[in-house]
């Protein structure tokens, strides 16, 4: 810089150690598949799509629940980075029951 008073400040010399990304499981339910209107004593079958948002393969249970009236459970065994599965748990009979 023309005038510049302390020219030995205007330099900076370091290190920078850049290290890789920390391995971080991250998995969700990407969509839910259900009609939107079902009548009583049909036979439904819950779907799911399940991501693994993550950086590294991982494992993982997925439970499906409706309140207390259903409930069943999938397990993902190693499913990669960026990767979706469709779930298929089973059939659901729609009874007149408190939901």
């Amino acid at each position: 810089m023309i005038g510049d008073e302390k020219p030995n400040n205007n330099l900076l010399i370091d290190s920078v150690y850049v290290r890789p990304p920390l391995p971080y499981p991250d998995v969700g339910v990407s969509k839910i598949l259900l009609p939107d209107t079902a009548d009583f004593n049909d036979t439904l079958q819950p779907k799911v799509w399940v991501k693994n948002f993550g950086n590294l393969p991982v494992s993982f249970p997925v439970i499906f629940r409706i309140n207390s009236v259903y409930t069943d459970t999938c397990l993902v065994d190693s499913l990669f980075p960026n990767d979706s599965l469709l779930l298929s748990f089973r059939s659901w009979l729609l009874k007149l029951e408190l939901i």
